[in-house]
């Protein structure tokens, strides 16, 4: 099998949990997952604006316990745990957007991406 190039990072998913009245964000490392950062352009009825596109494909030898849901957040090293999404200020994430299941291939992976 092949192995993924620069699958290096260390990484936290956190997964939002409704449980009842209550909004739980589950945390789980991941180790050894790809982070990939690109500047792209997107056009709104306020004109054009760059925006920082982020991309994280986890090898399916790293995937947590949870796979990444939209709405999820990723956060680039490892935290213990999240109370509420505010408590991310001051670290690197981004909240997924798109979620892909690559495991059928011959890189087995899941790519999570987002803004």
């Amino acid at each position: 099998m092949k192995n993924f190039l620069g699958c290096t990072e260390r990484l936290t998913l956190v997964h939002h949990e409704c449980a009842g009245d209550n909004d739980i964000y589950a945390c789980y490392p991941i180790n050894g997952a790809s982070w990939y950062e690109k500047m792209e352009t997107v056009v709104s009825a306020d004109g054009a604006k760059p925006v920082n596109v982020v991309k994280v494909r986890i090898p399916e030898s790293a995937l947590p316990a949870c796979l990444p849901h939209k709405l999820d957040y990723i956060v680039k090293g490892q935290i213990e745990a999240v109370n509420r999404p505010g408590d991310l200020t001051g670290l690197t994430y981004f909240q997924v957007t798109a979620v892909s299941d690559n495991r059928r291939g011959s890189l087995p992976h899941v790519m999570a991406a987002g803004t």
